[in-house]
């Protein structure tokens, strides 16, 4: 038989919680944002588009992603 002491641990603590949602929002805040334009602006460079046209894509791909993910992965 389980103890209240046993089953409240294995609860997340208020502290807990917010740091899991402060690195989630950090994470799709700025994480798949910035790591998606980075690929871009790589993929882009390694494709021969030109410095200008990299760092414009990028620049939108950038935002787009950041719109995602603060439509669908931020509340």
């Amino acid at each position: 038989m389980s103890t209240p002491e046993s089953t409240a641990s294995h609860y997340p603590s208020d502290n807990h919680r917010k740091m899991y949602k402060g690195m989630m929002s950090f994470g799709f805040g700025v994480g798949l944002p910035v790591g998606g334009a980075i690929a871009m602006f790589v993929a882009l460079l390694l494709l021969d588009a030109g410095i200008f046209v990299s760092l414009f894509l990028s620049f939108l791909t950038w935002l787009g992603l950041y719109g995602i993910s603060k439509s669908f992965f931020m509340h």
